[in-house]
């Protein structure tokens, strides 16, 4: 568990750039990140998050945990998976759910791959990829984005669902006495 002025701290420090990440002799050539990527519907943002993700060159391996998606995001990741052979799909077919997801997404990412660190992104383009050199430039054990600090923002969100998410946030926030203000970061 971090301090409060650790947390701060952190996320008012800027990570280093994608070019300095690249560039740096531990991160970029001994650490292995994978992606995981929980999707549900999302045909209109996948191929764009995907390339996103892994163009960058720092994410390894890329988990989608599609949950059994009805508007063709199946067969854009099918099709995705020809450019970048370092995508995998995994399509749950019994169970919906994020939380269900990332849970089965952690697992099979551990059991499947050996890495490093793990990126966590949302297919519906609220999180910015160009944020993972950021992400891993950032010397903690776990490091959460945040829509709710200075310099964060909320994209392709209806405003229901930006009031519900602060609303919730703020709730969980104080309730549960965590030090973060973006519980679910995403």
């Amino acid at each position: 568990m971090i301090s409060l002025s650790q947390e701060r701290e952190f996320r008012t420090q800027r990570g280093p750039s994608l070019k300095k990440v690249l560039e740096a002799p531990g991160l970029a050539r001994q650490t292995r990140v994978v992606g995981l990527l929980p999707v549900l519907n999302e045909v209109a943002t996948i191929r764009l998050v995907v390339r996103s993700i892994l163009s960058s060159g720092l994410v390894e391996r890329l988990l989608v945990v599609d949950d059994n998606s009805t508007d063709g995001t199946r067969e854009e990741l099918e099709e995705a998976k020809e450019e970048f052979p370092q995508l995998e799909v995994v399509v749950r077919t019994t169970e919906r759910g994020l939380g269900t997801a990332l849970l089965f997404g952690f697992e099979e990412a551990i059991r499947r791959y050996s890495f490093d660190r793990l990126v966590v992104m949302d297919a519906d383009l609220s999180h910015d990829t160009a944020a993972i050199p950021q992400l891993l430039g950032i010397p903690a054990d776990l490091v959460i984005g945040s829509r709710y600090y200075d310099g964060g923002h909320i994209r392709n969100w209806p405003t229901t669902r930006r009031v519900i998410s602060f609303v919730a946030n703020y709730s969980a926030r104080h309730l549960l006495g965590l030090p973060v203000r973006d519980v679910t970061s995403g």
